[in-house]
This record gives structure tokens, C-alpha cells and sequence, in this order.
């Protein structure tokens, strides 16, 4: 994902911090990237919101992190 996507991503999840695909796509693109600020964004994310696979993405995310 180039930064400009990224950017456009942040821009939308800062308008609309609710929406939980959004912010999965933010955290995918942003681990992608390898930017440590993925983690940073799972903290409203329900796990009930997501996918099982999300779910374990996200998990993966934190524990990279440490913050698991």
C-alpha cells in the first residue's frame, strides 16, 4: 500500500473511528509497511466486529508489538 492510500485511510478512520473494517485495513496497512503504529490502532477495535482471520491478524499485530 503506498503512502498516499495510507494517508487517505488515516484520514477516514480519524472521521470515522467506529468502523471496524476500516480500521483493520489501517492496521493491515500499516503492519504492511512495518510501521509500529498498527498497534496503536487496535485499542477500539471489538473482537467481535471481525473476522476470525482478523482477529488473528490483529493478535499477531499486538504480539509483534509486545503489547501482548
Amino acid at each position: 500500500m503506498d503512502e498516499a492510500t495510507l494517508r487517505s485511510l488515516l484520514e477516514a478512520l480519524a472521521a470515522s473511528p467506529d468502523n471496524a473494517a476500516l480500521r483493520v485495513a489501517v492496521i493491515r496497512g500499516l503492519a504492511s509497511a512495518g510501521d509500529a503504529r498498527a498497534a496503536e490502532h487496535v485499542g477500539p477495535l471489538a473482537p467481535s466486529a471481525v473476522s476470525p482471520a482478523d482477529r488473528a491478524f490483529v493478535s499477531g499485530v499486538l504480539l509483534r508489538a509486545g503489547a501482548l
